[in-house]
Formats: structure tokens, sequence, C-alpha cells
């Protein structure tokens, strides 16, 4: 029974980086990644598996022919298509890595690698290959270990990985050598047309030094939910709490920031404790009050950028209401 449960361990492991997608329009087959940014899920695929086409169709081992459109093209034969928003959650199956942070290492240091190929039933096969070749930057080449198998039609889009972190997308194939787009490539030159589809925190959280400290990005990878957005330096957190309840609220702070705090006099009193909690998991600030009690006001100061949480929790009473107004002070 163990070994059946490791080998299906092992099966979902390696089909979740195959190629993502079939990538079908009325003259061509190809395979894609997708890659989900902001609100919208994207799928990479070469560009002439989609070029002069009308319909552009998506198939996934879950969903099957969902329609999507060009949003752009690249001279490297790379094309970004869009998927209908009904269709996001396509990309909760995304390969998508850090934006191939790793492929330079990887390809200086590796020759071994597999070509992942999706079917459209939603099963795949792997193809052993040798890394031959590699330019100084944007392609490699790869030929296929085996004398007995082949390189095929429509597979042109699948994922090149070494282990199991993806270096490159197959472009296509010449004398039996297949040339693949490198990752770290993609991610540079479509850059500023994903950019423009993040939100406000996902664009502090990619520049960043800090991987940690925005943990609801870093967190929910291929997650779909509208990552939240920057409040303009002034947040209201209002409602009813009862003893033992905690609500926790969060907010994203530039870093080396004053924080005021105004607790509005309420008339259904209730004793609260708040805690304020930094990236790393630090209470920084704590203190207790009646919500009964006229304005009372207390400050904290974030030093480290990224997401802060405040914990209320109801200490002691029945349930009551409470009104805190939390703006910069600084």
């Amino acid at each position: 029974m163990k070994s059946l449960n490791y080998l299906c361990l092992l099966f979902v492991l390696n089909s979740a980086f195959a190629s993502d997608v079939v990538v079908e329009t009325d003259f061509n087959t190809g395979r894609g990644i997708l890659r989900s940014v902001g609100q919208q899920c994207l799928v990479y695929t070469p560009k002439h598996v989609v070029e002069n086409s009308d319909g552009i169709y998506i198939s996934s081992p879950h969903v099957k022919e969902a329609k999507s459109t060009i949003l752009t093209e690249y001279p490297q034969d790379l094309a970004i298509l869009q998927l209908a928003p009904e269709y996001q959650s396509m990309c909760s199956s995304s390969s998508w890595r850090d934006d191939g942070n790793r492929v330079r290492s990887i390809l200086n240091g590796v020759k071994d690698a597999v070509l992942s190929f999706r079917k459209k039933s939603g099963s795949f096969t792997e193809y052993q290959l040798i890394i031959s070749s590699k330019d100084l930057h944007t392609y490699f080449y790869v030929e296929l270990k085996s004398a007995n198998r082949q390189f095929m039609q429509g597979m042109s889009g699948s994922i090149v990985k070494v282990g199991e972190y993806p270096v490159g997308m197959l472009i296509s194939v010449k004398d039996n050598i297949g040339k693949v787009l490198r990752l770290d490539t993609i991610a540079n030159i479509s850059k500023s047309v994903v950019d423009s589809f993040l939100s406000d925190i996902e664009v502090l959280a990619q520049n960043s030094k800090d991987l940690g400290a925005y943990k609801s990005i870093n967190n929910n990878k291929g997650n779909t939910a509208k990552p939240k957005q920057i409040n303009s330096g002034k947040w209201i957190f209002s409602g009813n709490i009862t003893e033992g309840q905690t609500i926790t609220k969060t907010i994203i702070a530039k870093g080396n920031t004053a924080y005021r705090l105004t607790s509005k006099k309420q008339s259904k009193s209730v004793r609260v404790g708040i805690d304020f909690i930094s990236p790393s998991e630090k209470v920084i600030k704590d203190d207790d009050f009646y919500t009964g009690k006229d304005n009372y006001t207390f400050g904290y100061g974030a030093t480290d950028e990224g997401e802060y949480e405040i914990r209320i929790t109801g200490i002691k009473g029945d349930i009551g209401t409470y009104h805190f107004t939390l703006e910069e002070a600084a």
C-alpha cells in the first residue's frame, strides 16, 4: 500500500509540471504554459501556433476548449494569450515558477533535461533530453536521448524542465534538434505587459528584497482570489465582537512609518485586546481597553515593509462593538 501511495504521489508531482494546456486553432495545435497575473489567467505559447487564427481554444485536464484571445506577440516566436474571466481558475494548475530565476545557474551546470508533453486527454508523456548547446541568452537547444523516439508535430509550447524546475518552452524543431526559449527570457520580455495586470500589493512584493514580507502573495501562488489593494494611508475597522472572538485585519506598511490608532467611543462597550504583528510574526505593540472609552488613542511604528496583521480579541463582556481608525502619523 505504501508503494502504491508513493507512485500516486509521484504521478501528481510530475503531472503538475507537464505542459499546462493544449492550444488549438483552425490550422495548428501546440502547447502552452499558464501564468496567473492579478485577476487574469494568461497563456504563453509559440507565436506560430496561433498567428492568423480567428479562434484559439485552450484545453486542460479539467477544462476543454476554453476560448482565448491574443494579448500580444514577440519576435522570439512567443505569444501571450488571455483567457476569458470565467476560465480564470485554470491558472490554479500553472507550472510557472519565480520568473525563471534559477534558469541561468541550472543551464550552466546541467546537461540532462526532460520534455513534458501534455496530451489532449489530460495525460502526459515525458521525453528524456540532452542539452546540446546554448546561446549566450534567449535560447538553448536539446536533442532526444533515445534514438527510438522523435519530436512530433504539436509539441511546440511544451515545457522543458530539469528535475522539477521548468527552464524553458519548446519553440521549434529542425533536423531533430529542439529550440527552447528560456523561461527567464519569457519573463523578461513580457514584464511590461504582465506588470499592467498586477495589483498594487503584487507590484510591491515583486520589487521587494524581502521574500517573506508579503505572505498573502507568497502563500497563494496560483490562487485566483483577488489580491488586496493598498489603501491610501488610512484604514477603518468596525463591527461586532464578543469575548473569546479574534478578528484579524491586514494592512500594507511601507516601512519606517509611524501609525496612530483611534478608538471611537461605542455605546455597546466591550473590552478588547489589540496586537500588531510584523511580517516576521513579531508582536510590535499590544494593548487592551474598553471600546466605550472616549476616543482612546495610541501609536506604534512599522520598521519593515510588508503585510502587518492587526488582531482584535474580545476579552471581557457580552457582545459589543468597535470602531477603529488607523492612520499614518509620519
